[in-house]
Parts: C-alpha cells; structure tokens; sequence
C-alpha cells in the first residue's frame, strides 16, 4: 500500500514537513510520491527513523531498508502500512521481532507485532514433540498465507526442532499399525481427523519435506494423498521415494474430486474413495496407449510396447540405444500402414516414406536424425539393388549413438561417415532380414476380426486430437531427459537374464522410461518384454536353429547317442511341419546339404559305428551338445517355436513368460478392448513389484484402514493394482 494518508494529501511536496521533505528529497522513490503524510501514524515514525539511520527504498508496495536490530549486510527489513496507520515490519534475514526494531531506532509506540499483527489468522496449527509439548505454530491467514512462530509469539523458526504434524497421534498409529495419512498441509489433515483417521503433513507445505521427518515414519503404513496439481504430485513423489525406504508400505493416492483431501471430503466423498496416483509418466504412456488403440488392434503386451517406444522417440538420444520397432503381418490389410500414420502423429520428428534414394536416405537421415517410419519394406528390400543395400547399411548400424554408414562422395574422390543413429520402425509383409530383425521389437499384426472394433482414421480429426499429446510428449522429454541419462541400468540386470543380450540391449530404453513410470509400468514393461521378445527372441528361428532344434528332437525321439548321415537326413525330411522335404526347389535335404549347413556350427560328419552295422559316415550327439547349448534353449521347445515366441493379439502366453514366478502375470484385457490398469504407487522394501488386475472396487469404510494397514499385500486387496 502507498505510504500515504489518503485523507491528509496535498498538491505539493513544500507543505510537507521539513523531516518529511529530507526524506523526499533523499529518496528518489519517496520523491516520486511527492505527497504529505500524517505525521503522527506508526508507519510515518518507523520510516522516518529508518530513512535517518541510511535511507529506504520502494520495493514494489512495500520499504525496504537496513534492519536495525542486527548487522544487516542486505537490505531485509521490509515496512508495509497497515489499517489506522500501524507499521507492518518484516525482517526477512533473522525474522527479528517488531519489539527488537522498535528499541533499536529508539520509538516509543504502540505495542505492535511485525506482519501480520493487524490480521485476523484463519487458522493457527501447533507443531509438539512426543510429550506434547509446543515447539512452533504455522499460522494461516486469508489469501493462503503461512508464518511459523515461536511459542513466545516471534516470528520464523530458527533453531526450532522440526517435526511432523501430530507426531503424538502418529507415533501411536505406527504402534497400533494404523495407516497414517500423508497430505500437504494442515487443512487436509484435520479434515480426515474428523473423518475418524489419523493424518499428518509437513510444516509449510509442497517442496518443504526435511529428511527428519523421514525417520518420523519408521515401519508406519502411510497412505500419500497427492494434491492434483503440478507441485502437489512432484512433491508426492518425493516423499514416496523417501518414505518408502522406511515404512512398513507406502501408497500414493489423489482426491476423486476437488484439488485435495479436504476438497474430496467436503464433497461428501470417503477416505474409501480416494483414486489411484499416477505419476506424468504413466498418464502419458496410458494416453499414448489409448490414443493408438483407437485406430489399431494391439494385444496389451504390444500396445505397451509401442507406447513406451512413442516416448523414447523423444529421449533416444538420452539413452544411447535406440530400438527398431519391426510392424510385420502375414497377409495385407492387416493394420501396418495405419499404424505408422497415427505413429506420425505422436512421435519426434517424424519421416513416414516408402521409398527413397540410397543419397537422399543417408543426408536426411544424417541431417535430421528423425523417426524413420518406413512402409513397404519387403518390396524395398527386394527392389533396386543400390536402395536396398543403403537401406540395410543404414539399419544395420543405427541402432547405437556410435553407427555410421560409409559412402563415396565425388565420384569417388573421397568417403564420408554419414550417422544412422535415429528411431525407425520398419513396416512390411513377412519377415524382415535377421540382422534388422534382432535389433527390433517384433509387432507382428493380423487382419481385423469382424468382432474388433476400431475407429475410421478422419485425418483433420484425429491431427487436431493429437496435438496436445505431441506437446506433452515435448514437455516430458525436457523435465526427464537428464535423469534418463544418469539412470543407472544395472538394476534390470537380474531381468535381463530371461532375454537373450540383443534383446536385453533394444529393451533397456524402453525398461528406463517405465521405470520412472513406477513399478507398475516397470512390470508392466517386463511382461511386454517377455512376451514380446521372449527368452530366446520372438519371431521366426533362423533355418540353422530350426535345424538344430529339429537334431535334437530326432536324438530324444530315438534314444540314441549316434546316427548315420542318411539316417538324420530320413528322419529330418519325416518332419511334417519342417522345411527339409521340400527343402531346394521342392526336392529334399541330402547328406551333403546336412553337412554343408552344419559347417557353419563347426559340425562335420564323421566315421562312427552304429550298433548294428558297419563303420559309415555320421554324427554324435556328444559333437552337438555345445551347438545345443549356445543356440537353443534348455528346453529346444521356446527358443525355436514360433507359435510360442511370437506373440499375437489374443494369444496365449509362451511357456517361456510362464516359467518366470518373478514376473507373475497380470490379467490381460480383451483384444481392442479398452481396459486398462489404474496406477496405484505401492512400494514395500525388500519385494519385487507384483502386477495384478485393473479396475479397483473401493472396499466398506470398515475394512479400508484394515486392509491398508496390512501393507502392500492388504492394500492390492482393494487396489487391484500398484506402481
């Protein structure tokens, strides 16, 4: 407020008082006012002495000057006019009181207490220790102030003890193993006191959590209640992470109406009713999920998949890796080009072509670095000769932040490194080449069921739609790009021992943005993983491990440790469902093709004697074992069938994600179908992340704090999910 008497101006500065017009003429800002002033107001004295102990500036509606009270090196001492005249005084660098102001410029006034003290508080909150005893109180007034206050009545905090609110009745929940409601500030907490529940908050609100007050919550199981805002959600993040190495179990939950639990009970909502959390990430990951479900039939592992791989489009180059997403079909019509365009619409940069030339591919791709979403591949591949192999050089390096492709420039005067590293999905019919397919998430799509129902994609419609995911795709990238490359991916090692290497490599980067996800995403990520990818790579086995494999059966079916070369190739051209019979141009494998493919494995035939004839050509099983051993799995069942490896929409699971206890399985929605798993935060030190079913029932008010208090295990119970 101007320091003025509103009643008492006048029209020129000489009518003033001469002290008041030392202070005009001394400062520029008092001189800006050039008004008269009622000499006898609190306000006019404090200014005036201060003006003489070295001068005071406006600050915005507020004075600022030197505080008298202590050596102030910086100006901190702000004066505000408050009603009937009275001085309003804060030191903002040693919260000195008004009392302390006043005897240091030598005033005689009215008792008066620095800001605040001509206000009604709304609200004053007392922090005690464990007996009880007071230690400070927040005081609330209107327009959502907060100050803290020494028992004695001064202002701040200095050299207080801090501690949670209610620490009493906290410390007796944690005995009694009641759950413990961690809100944002006061007025949430006493609103779910009156609900019958014990609640707590740290003193001043959002960003101000202390690690003592960390320890305060040792073996409780604390319920967070997220404000449903920006900085309310980043602050329950941060108290989750740090709670959760303490507590008996940790639960991140948000009002289902209002911006907070005092909103949410105001409404007529229960405690019972509180919504699963989620964190930015896991909101963007659902509506990327969702937003291309819409347009295309995924099954639930593949819809995860190509989600996560949207949003590393944006961070690939944070994280080093970046994995080819292979969109394969057996037949056309199947959903391939569709995908790639609404995939256009959401990811970083995106070049959507089907064709182009080997010089104009190696400079954009160069250039730009942008998300290649190449359609048609089969028929690339199989064109011209040039734009397949720039194509392949292109593909086969680009996958790390180090790929280069080689060309001549200049009629071939010189050679120049052009980079590859960027995003590419690759479309087509069939299968790709396997050096382009072991670096790709294999989403192998098929024809539309008449019973699955998707959207007609309206160009206009659906571009307009996307674009405010694109920008939170943008938004997300920047807040998390640094700490995607500081994250440490040693803590998927364990994982990755179900995945071969290169499938453990292309699956890290997408492992690392479930991860900040929450544990429920991480799972969630792992099943996809698993499923997709599987122990021994989704998709078709090469012709040699699908050789191997079919050896191996052929020695169990005839419980023999030797055969003969005509012998295996008899038994190998038997298989119905193999390729020998028909094997070179529609006639059947030979003794000498066998041995010619085996070469590769170091495998030759040799003189061995059957047990009942005499010395001929052949093979031991003992010479395969270590064949066996690197190149199928320890089954020879997983690592070669492709109806198991590869996963469709609506296919059962491989024995391969079933053999992981770890990884248990979360039930799985429908083909098409919208479901999807609401991201509860439940973390207990010590346990593995458990996935579990979507669409949570809240329980009877009775039994909520019951199944709370049982911990994590308890709380899945209602839940029905957790991140």
């Amino acid at each position: 407020m101007n320091p003025l008497n509103e009643e008492g101006r006048s029209s020129s500065s000489s009518s003033a008082p001469q002290d008041q017009q030392t202070l005009i003429q001394s400062n520029p800002s008092v001189a800006a006012t050039d008004a008269g002033w009622d000499r006898s107001t609190e306000f006019w004295q404090v200014l005036a002495a201060l003006e003489k102990r070295g001068g005071v500036k406006k600050q915005g509606r507020n004075w600022r000057a030197h505080c008298p009270a202590h050596d102030d090196h910086s100006p901190s001492l702000d004066v505000a006019e408050g009603r009937e005249g009275r001085a309003l005084v804060t030191c903002r660098s040693r919260a000195c009181t008004y009392e302390q102001v006043k005897a240091a410029l030598g005033l005689e006034v009215g008792a008066s207490r620095n800001d605040g003290a001509d206000r009604e508080p709304e609200a004053v909150y007392q922090y005690v220790d464990e007996q009880a005893e007071l230690l400070f109180e927040v005081v609330r007034f209107p327009g959502k102030q907060f100050r803290q206050r020494r028992p004695d009545g001064s202002w701040g905090t200095d050299g207080v003890r801090r501690v949670l609110y209610r620490l009493p009745e906290v410390h007796e929940a944690i005995e009694a193993g009641r759950v413990i409601y961690l809100v944002e500030g006061e007025k949430d907490a006493e609103a779910i006191f009156a609900a019958g529940a014990i609640a707590t908050c740290n003193p001043m609100g959002a960003g101000k959590w202390r690690d003592e007050y960390t320890g305060m919550l040792a073996g409780a199981a604390v319920v967070i209640v997220a404000d449903r805002d920006q900085a309310g959600r980043a602050h329950a993040a941060a108290v989750r992470d740090a709670v959760s190495s303490v507590a008996r179990s940790v639960v991140v939950v948000e009002p289902a109406a209002g911006k907070d639990a005092y909103d949410h009970l105001a409404a007529g909502l229960t405690l019972g009713q509180l919504v699963p959390w989620q964190s930015d990430t896991q909101r963007l990951l659902d509506d990327v999920r969702t937003f291309i479900r819409r347009f295309v039939v995924l099954s639930e592992e593949q819809a995860t998949a190509v989600s996560h791989w949207v949003l590393h489009t944006y961070v690939y180059d944070a994280l080093g890796i970046t994995p080819y997403m292979s969109i394969t079909s057996a037949e056309k019509q199947s959903g391939k080009t569709v995908l790639l365009e609404v995939l256009a619409l959401l990811v970083r940069d995106p070049w959507l072509t089907g064709s182009t030339s080997p010089a104009v591919l190696a400079r954009k791709v160069d250039a730009q670095a942008p998300t290649l979403l190449l359609d048609e591949s089969d028929a690339a591949f199989k064109g011209d000769k040039e734009y397949a192999e720039a194509l392949r050089g292109v593909l086969n390096t680009g996958f790390k932040a180090s790929g280069k492709y080689s060309r001549c420039e200049n009629q071939g005067a010189g050679v120049r490194d052009f980079s590859t590293f960027c995003p590419k999905a690759i479309a087509g019919i069939g299968r790709l080449p396997d050096t382009i397919a072991d670096r790709s998430i294999p989403i192998r799509l098929k024809r539309k069921a008449a019973s699955e129902k998707v959207e007609r994609k309206r160009e206009r419609k659906i571009t307009a739609e996307a674009d405010p995911l694109r920008q939170r795709l943008v938004a997300w990238a920047a807040a998390h790009d640094q700490t995607l490359r500081e994250l440490d991916a040693d803590a998927f090692e364990d994982f990755f021992q179900h995945l071969s290497a290169r499938a453990a490599d292309i699956w890290e980067p997408l492992l690392a943005i479930a991860f900040l996800a929450g544990d429920q995403a991480l799972t969630r990520a792992k099943t996809a993983a698993l499923r997709v990818s599987g122990t021994a790579e989704a998709g078709e086995p090469s012709l040699g491990e699908r050789l191997l494999a079919d050896i191996r059966d052929i020695f169990r079916e005839q419980d023999t440790d030797r055969l003969t070369s005509s012998q295996l190739v008899a038994g190998l051209n038997a298989l119905e469902e193999s390729p020998w019979a028909e094997f070179k141009a529609g006639k059947p494998l030979t003794t000498n093709g066998l041995a010619s493919m085996l070469k590769r494995y170091e495998l030759r035939p040799r003189t061995i004697r059957p047990p009942d004839g005499s010395p001929l050509k052949g093979y031991l099983l003992e010479h395969f074992q270590d064949a066996f051993t690197r190149y199928l799995s320890a089954t020879g069942e997983s690592a070669v069938t492709p109806s198991q490896t590869a996963v469709h929409a609506g296919s059962e699971p491989s024995e391969a994600v079933k053999a992981h206890p770890a990884e248990d399985e979360p039930s799985q929605p429908q083909p098409g179908s919208e479901a999807d798993c609401n991201g509860v935060t439940a973390t207990q030190a010590g346990q593995a992340p458990t996935p579990l079913t979507s669409d949570p029932t809240p329980p009877p008010a009775d039994e909520w704090e019951t199944l709370l208090a049982d911990g994590r295990d308890g709380f899945q119970q209602w839940a029905g999910t957790e991140t």
